[in-house]
């Protein structure tokens, strides 16, 4: 059996450090960022017309910001904390759990129309 040749899942376009799947990271449209290029909740809280919506692709209100970081504070998070997260050995991206947040801050704010399972 021939020995697997171990590949980076991608490299990062701020410092091009390669990022292996279980490393955390923040999946762009067109690059990932480490952790550590990776922008901070703080950040989107500066300029929250610099982050999608993810279902429209609009830029995001400061309401539907305010509604993302007071969800991640509540659940014992930091301003500060980067955006990237942990893809947990998948070699395919997967959701992510901010984007979670993003969809259920966005569906708390009424931006986006909550549909019962």
């Amino acid at each position: 059996m021939a020995e697997q040749e171990w590949q980076p899942h991608s490299r990062c376009e701020g410092c091009d450090k390669p990022i292996w799947s279980t490393d955390a990271y923040l999946s762009c449209e067109d690059c990932d960022l480490c952790a550590g290029c990776a922008p901070t909740y703080a950040d989107m809280a500066a300029d929250p017309a610099a982050f999608a919506h993810p279902t429209t692709g609009k830029p995001l209100t400061v309401k539907e910001v305010r509604s993302i970081i007071d969800r991640h504070i509540s659940a014992g998070g930091s301003p500060n904390d980067s955006l990237a997260t942990k893809n947990e050995g998948s070699l395919a991206p997967m959701p992510t759990m901010s984007e979670q947040e993003l969809l259920d801050g966005l569906t708390a704010t009424g931006a986006i129309p909550h549909t019962p399972a």
